[in-house]
């Protein structure tokens, strides 16, 4: 079983997408990268607010640090999605086509897993696009 990448230390997942290994890849790194920028917004709202004084943030910068926290989730979670997706894609495709059978079963298989590995992207865009 593979190591959920929110697991892994920042070294050795920036090791694992240098590797061969097909997950995680671009898709993962996409989804890391907006994490960490809803992180940073995150961070801007709590400098923000005074520590004493948590009514100092105000009803917007609230709602703008708990979306920023929500959307840091939601990317960390896609991720892990984009990266297990890419993998069944890899395994779809090593599946055997000797016969006629097999190449059917293999080309339905492999055509379910790259439209299920494209719906993480897209969530991914529209996640980065909203932090």
């Amino acid at each position: 079983m593979e190591d959920r990448l929110t697991d892994l230390s920042v070294r050795d997942l920036v090791e694992r997408l240098a590797t061969r290994s097909p997950a995680p890849g671009g898709g993962s790194a996409a989804a890391l990268a907006g994490a960490m920028g809803a992180a940073l917004v995150h961070m801007v709202v709590e400098l923000t607010v005074a520590p004493s004084d948590p009514a100092s943030a105000g009803t917007e910068l609230t709602e703008i640090g708990a979306a920023a926290a929500t959307w840091q989730s939601e990317l960390l979670n896609l991720a892990e999605l984009d990266a297990n997706a890419y993998r069944a894609v890899v395994q779809a495709r090593r599946l055997p086509r000797g016969t006629e059978r097999e190449r059917h079963a293999r080309d339905v298989q492999v055509a379910a897993t790259v439209r299920e590995a494209t719906r993480t992207p897209l969530a991914t865009i529209r996640a980065a696009k909203a932090v």
